[in-house]
């Protein structure tokens, strides 16, 4: 996938206005791209208590290279608390359809842990969002080319690889 803001695109791709996927609220112009070789980011479960018709979870990040990690979780999933273990705070309103986001960013997301609050038993819906900033591009895969007069404008280029989790 290839994702612009509303700026100039790079020709020869197929552009659609389309929902993010892992934050279907906002909509960018995208294009299908090669796919990148590498593993996306994951959670490995640690331990999980309930309690009062709400369960924590407790988890593990594994960022697999990413410079920056993103968990988007589904409003439908109950959640309503997350963070650090020791750190863990309430979100919004923490009404059934606020969304949430929990960003880390650095080296220390690789093996950082993290606690999840919800409410009753259905699992919890999550996107993780890896983004590398500034890529190498591997040998297969050939940039398009980029108009002379544009530029990346808030941030480097970057690739982003996806998981879906249910825990």
């Amino acid at each position: 996938m290839i994702e612009s803001d509303s700026a100039r695109r790079p020709h020869g791709f197929e552009w659609a206005r389309t929902p993010l996927p892992w934050a279907r609220w906002a909509t960018r112009w995208m294009a299908d791209a090669p796919a990148w070789p590498g593993e996306a980011p994951g959670l490995t479960r640690l331990g999980e208590t309930r309690a009062g018709g709400q369960r924590r979870l407790r988890v593990r990040l594994a960022a697999h290279g990413a410079d920056q990690v993103t968990i988007f979780v589904s409003p439908e999933s109950g959640l309503i608390a997350a963070g650090a273990p020791g750190f863990v705070r309430p979100f919004g309103r923490s009404g059934p359809d606020d969304p949430f986001a929990l960003r880390c960013t650095g080296r220390s997301c690789d093996g950082a842990e993290l606690e999840f609050v919800a409410r009753g038993e259905a699992p919890l819906a999550l996107t993780l969002v890896g983004a590398v900033f500034a890529p190498r591009f591997p040998p297969e895969i050939t940039p398009p080319p980029r108009p002379a007069d544009v530029r990346p404008q808030y941030a480097p280029d970057s690739r982003a690889s996806f998981a879906r989790l249910r825990l």
